[in-house]
């Protein structure tokens, strides 16, 4: 059945520099199967093949990354192709894509390398008898077991990077809230200039495309570092403005970005096609760019203009018609939270014991607030024991960060960077009122909105998730009031199907 939950895997949980042999015997996928398994080794070494020539011929020097392919039953059982093709001190494993696909940093000697191990395969089905089983068995050698596991071996190029037009880009991009700015994952932020002697040719060259070849945009274009996990520090803000700078590339701190950019004021937004067009061909072509993503934005979970929003303006009301609030006892032992969202009223200012005081009183929009901190204070009261079980009394922590979304300009007068700047908000919220008041809970009743929904693990998630992590904190979320056009699909009933979208 559908669902509003949406469940979201960390892909840093399961992403290891090396996978070690899997225990227990090997399996042969082609056993009895000689003439395909022949056919399918002559089809991997001719992918290889071409890989090496397209590396050779690459104009950002001849390392690449190569997208590795595993067979549906080579996933379930975990039989990774690590140990005698894709050996460690051979070709470098640098993460993963989607389920069940590896992604290598190749140049043509590791793919000669691994070409060599490839061939190593014997195309015969080798047997061996089993006394537990009392018959004769497959016994392949790791070459064909893991040869066998490989569905195909590919570049890993633009149909991997985005999923978005130029049309839809500037059309998104074009609204405040986001920042206006491509986030970009590469496989490697490269070092400066200063260090790149010591880097091996290839690798020197691929650094020095991808910078020239960003100088050599347009004027306008500015490039910047994005918070970042220490799991995956290398994304970068990609924005057009209209402005005669010429290009400017910042790959250092991400805090002197962000002081920058407070302290300066922002160039209008770039809408010209043809410069997205040509930003957005360079990024796909070059070899460093894993992943172009455009930001989502903030809203909070439901609309006074939305035709699902009535239900919660009538709950809204019932708060409000409350005239009287319990008394919060000092000496009485109470849990704390913190509401992340745009100001609670002073309604609620006998449960109120700080607030974050970041918002000007003319910006901010309290309906919400006040109706999330209600239903926390008095949610037994409002709604009986039967639905809320536990006792009224929960001390409040505001923290008023989201402008009034119905004021045109506010969010972006806060947040020039959009999303990015309202975390690292979020983040200095939560450290200062962990430490001052011992706050561990933190509600966040507000829906990050994008253009697409994502097939691997959101940035914002591994954010919040390293928020939490250094605050010991933990964070509740909204599952949303989703639209009937937006609820998402129903659960496949293939079953391999329902595993690969769960992430499993």
């Amino acid at each position: 059945m559908a669902s509003p939950i949406q469940i979201v895997l960390n892909h840093e949980n399961f992403e290891e520099a090396r996978d070690k042999a899997p225990g227990g015997s090997k399996t042969d996928f082609f056993a009895h199967k000689d003439r395909e398994f022949t056919e399918h080794k002559r089809d991997i070494l001719a992918q290889l093949n071409s890989i090496s020539e397209k590396l050779t011929k690459s104009g950002a020097g001849e390392t690449g990354y190569i997208k590795v392919a595993l067979r549906k039953k080579a996933i379930a059982k975990s039989h990774r192709p690590l140990v005698a093709i894709f050996k460690e001190d051979r070709i470098p494993l640098v993460g993963g894509d989607d389920l069940g696909e590896l992604i290598f940093e190749a140049n043509p000697v590791s793919i000669s390398k691994v070409s060599e191990a490839v061939h190593k395969a014997e195309t015969v089905t080798r047997m061996k008898y089993d006394k537990a089983k009392g018959k004769e068995v497959p016994n392949p050698s790791s070459f064909k077991s893991e040869l066998g596991a490989i569905d195909r071996i590919s570049i890993y190029g633009a149909p991997e990077k985005r999923d978005f037009t130029v049309e839809e880009a500037v059309s998104w991009l074009a609204n405040p809230m986001t920042g206006s700015s491509y986030h970009v994952d590469l496989f490697e932020i490269p070092s400066p200039r200063s260090s790149w002697d010591a880097v091996p040719d290839s690798k020197r060259l691929l650094f020095k495309s991808f910078i020239d070849g960003l100088l050599s945009m347009d004027v306008g274009l500015d490039v910047s570092k994005l918070p970042s996990s220490k799991a995956d520090p290398s994304q970068l803000a990609f924005r057009l403005e209209k402005s005669d700078r010429r290009p400017v590339i910042r790959l250092g701190s991400t805090r002197a970005r962000v002081e920058r950019d407070r302290a300066r004021d922002l160039a209008p937004f770039d809408a010209e096609m043809e410069h997205h067009r040509r930003l957005l061909e360079f990024l796909d072509w070059h070899p460093l760019v894993r992943r172009i993503e455009l930001p989502p934005i903030v809203a909070k979970t439901h609309s006074k203009a939305s035709a699902t929003s009535v239900s919660s303006q009538a709950q809204t009301a019932r708060i409000d018609g409350i005239t009287s609030l319990p008394e919060l006892d000092q000496d009485a032992s109470f849990p704390t939270m913190g509401i992340i969202d745009g100001g609670v009223s002073e309604f609620l200012d006998p449960w109120i014991i700080d607030r974050w005081d970041f918002l000007a009183e003319e910006d901010a929009d309290l309906d919400h607030g006040t109706f999330i901190g209600g239903l926390t204070v008095v949610g037994n009261m409002v709604n009986g024991g039967e639905i809320c079980i536990e006792r009224d009394g929960v001390a409040i922590v505001d923290i008023g960060v989201l402008p009034d979304e119905n004021k045109i300009g506010a969010f972006e007068t806060y947040y020039s960077n959009g999303i990015t700047d309202f975390f690292d908000e979020i983040s200095q919220a939560v450290a200062e009122i962990n430490a001052t008041n011992g706050v561990l809970i933190f509600n966040m009743s507000l829906n990050i909105q994008r253009p697409a929904i994502p097939s691997r693990y959101d940035r914002f998630a591994s954010t919040l998730d390293r928020i939490a992590e250094e605050n010991d904190a933990l964070f509740v979320l909204s599952a949303g009031n989703t639209a009937p056009h937006s609820i998402r699909a129903e659960w496949s009933t293939d079953s391999t199907q329902a595993i690969i979208d769960l992430g499993l």
